[in-house]
């Protein structure tokens, strides 16, 4: 779009284009009449075979414009907040099981960002009227809402003022599992301590969930086909011997058994090196099992180990003290309530 524009701006200006202003591909622009407009867009989707421009007019002064409303006033434009048409005015409901401290950031978020849009004193007055509407409507308490508005314009005002140079103090983060609303009693407490024996760090807390729908469905849609699964344990078996080979996969599983399969001179994975060993015998790539799943490689590792431990197949490495070891130590570290 930069090149297109420096190749191009000359004739722009020359069909009538008095502003132009664009962000990757949203143009601000402005001209003195309809007849104008049209020919600018004629032209400009005539230079690229695979460049189309739509234009969006104005409607009484206004035009919306990277999610604000450009106004057209006399001698300069200002912004105001836009809201699309399907705008249904729904945010984080105050009685939901949230941490009260994310539904008050969010009032503090959304004055924010009507400050930063609008320019006109009058405008932000009466979009932060709106604003209280729109989140009374979502179950705030009027009062709550009155307080942290009136607390944001204060600090405004504040900031317009001198202010004494301060020591920037090192943010420090910690995530904590939201259960009930005494998880915040303690997230207080807890930034007390830390601010009263060190002053120098911002200590903040985060809070998430500890159960949510999707960990309760790990695997969203059954994949039909075996070899489109990924993460998984699988087994393979001779066809003369049943001798087996026990293996993970995070990719998908097809790709996995092409790579067992492959007659290439460096292929020297177990199954290759097993066909090669005992003349006449073959792996019976096109009857892979699924044994297990799992939705991280380190706990697919831990069940690819137990599966091994369990079914001492022939074709895997022997088990030894040191496979035990690196069970054990897996399974601690990923559930470190079974340390006993």
């Amino acid at each position: 779009m930069a090149a297109f524009e420096r190749k191009h701006m000359n004739e722009l200006v020359v069909l009538g284009v008095k502003t132009w202003r664009r962000y990757v591909d949203d143009v601000f622009a402005t001209l003195d009449s309809e007849d104008q407009a049209e020919k600018v867009l004629a032209f400009l989707n005539h230079q690229h075979p695979n460049i189309r421009f739509t234009v969006e007019r104005e409607e009484n002064g206004r035009l919306p414009f990277l999610d604000t409303c450009v106004v057209r006033r006399v001698g300069k434009y200002t912004t105001t907040i836009y809201r699309k048409k399907t705008f249904t005015g729904v945010y984080l409901n105050w009685t939901s099981m949230t941490a009260k401290s994310y539904k008050i950031g969010l009032i503090r978020c959304l004055a924010e960002r009507i400050w930063k849009i609008c320019e006109e004193n009058d405008d932000r007055m009466a979009e932060l009227e709106k604003l209280k509407l729109i989140l009374a409507r979502n179950e705030y308490p009027p009062d709550v809402v009155d307080r942290y508005i009136n607390a944001f314009l204060a600090s405004k005002a504040r900031t317009a003022s001198p202010v004494e140079v301060t020591v920037e103090r090192m943010p420090v983060f910690i995530k904590l599992p939201y259960v009930n609303m005494r998880c915040e009693d303690y997230a207080l407490r807890l930034k007390r301590l830390v601010s009263t024996n060190y002053p120098q760090t911002e200590f903040n807390v985060a809070f998430q969930a500890p159960m949510t729908i999707g960990k309760l469905f790990p695997y969203k849609d059954t994949v039909k086909n075996v070899l489109d699964r990924s993460l998984v344990v699988y087994s393979l078996k001779c066809g003369n011997c049943n001798d087996e080979y026990i293996g993970k996969t995070e990719r998908l599983l097809g790709y996995r058994i092409k790579e067992h399969s492959s007659n290439a001179t460096g292929n020297n994975s177990a199954c290759k090196l097993h066909e090669r060993a005992n003349t006449g015998h073959f792996i019976n790539y096109d009857q892979v099992k699924i044994l297990d799943g799992a939705d991280t490689n380190h706990k697919l590792r831990i069940k690819e180990l137990l599966h091994i431990l369990k079914n001492k197949p022939a074709m895997n490495i022997q088990l030894n003290s040191q496979s035990s070891y690196e069970i054990k130590t897996l399974i601690i570290k990923a559930y470190p309530q079974f340390r006993k």
